[in-house]
């Protein structure tokens, strides 16, 4: 099967964009504004040219300032801490020293409505670092501290696509722990709104249906869960994911041999070492001396 490419932050160009436009329409209000303040009929021969080249110009002049000066000094070193965790864990994986950088982070952030991306960011990546810990009662407390009120306010893709793992890791947390009659609670809670954005883009579709995919496999409905995997595996990004979902399922199910082989896939398209060593020590969990 030919590997596809799919970007796992794709959407973030696209509200960049939306983002400078809006601001740069913003900005051309008080710049027209000023353009007839110090631009008037005496002062200028074609004055209607020089306002609209001050208006435009003046907008431009003044979003860059904003991006460049005031954002960032009002922000400090907040989003660049932010960006280069998020590179670490790319790179490096869930490892205790991101996991701890992560939680000293967080307390800055959980008193400002400011910062709240910053928040249910470091919450969000909290949250799946224990789950792959196993500690689910703390993935489960770090998932509570996530502010909803800002998670569900935008329609934007990546909102929507946090919102679906919002709602996906609280279906995976209660799966992974056992407690299948509170995970499939929440799937019911959330079936509707996951249905209403599946579609939209490959990376939302997979946070999706690998969350659900928890459940059907906690219920041992081992063709559903091919279902939800399988058509991930043509994606080289999100490849090793699906991968190692599949051998999980395999080692439930009892098929040592498929098992092997899938943990084994899975480790060789992990991202970083930690996940490979990860999925090695999954295997070895799941299968024991098989």
């Amino acid at each position: 099967m030919e590997e596809k490419n799919v970007s796992v932050k794709g959407g973030g160009k696209s509200l960049a964009l939306k983002a400078i436009l809006l601001w740069y329409a913003l900005l051309l209000v008080p710049c027209a504004l000023l353009s007839v303040l110090f631009i008037g009929k005496s002062t200028a021969e074609n004055f209607w040219l020089w306002r609209a080249v001050f208006t435009f110009g003046g907008a431009a002049v003044a979003e860059l300032l904003v991006f460049f000066v005031v954002f960032p000094l009002l922000l400090g070193d907040t989003r660049k801490t932010y960006k280069s965790i998020l590179m670490r864990i790319g790179s490096e994986g869930y490892t205790p020293q991101v996991i701890a950088d992560m939680e000293q982070q967080l307390p800055r952030y959980m008193n400002s409505p400011t910062y709240s991306t910053y928040r249910n960011g470091y919450c969000k990546y909290l949250c799946e670092a224990y789950m792959l810990k196993g500690d689910y009662d703390t993935a489960l407390r770090y998932h509570s501290m996530i502010d909803t009120n800002t998670l569900f306010r935008s329609q934007s893709v990546p909102a929507l696509r946090d919102q679906a793992l919002w709602h996906g890791q609280l279906i995976q947390i209660y799966a992974l722990k056992g407690d299948v009659s509170a995970s499939g609670d929440c799937l019911a809670r959330a079936d509707g709104f996951l249905k209403s954005i599946h579609g939209r883009d490959t990376v939302t579709d997979y946070f999706i249906d690998l969350s659900v995919f928890e459940y059907y496999l906690a219920v041992n409905d081992f063709e559903t869960c091919k279902r939800l995997a399988e058509p991930y595996l043509q994606y080289k990004e999100l490849k090793y994911s699906a991968l190692r979902s599949l051998a999980r399922m395999y080692a439930k199910a009892g098929d040592v041999q498929m098992a092997r082989q899938y943990f084994d896939d899975a480790a060789q398209s992990s991202q970083n070492e930690f996940m490979k060593d990860y999925i090695l020590k999954e295997k070895a969990e799941a299968l024991g001396g098989q």
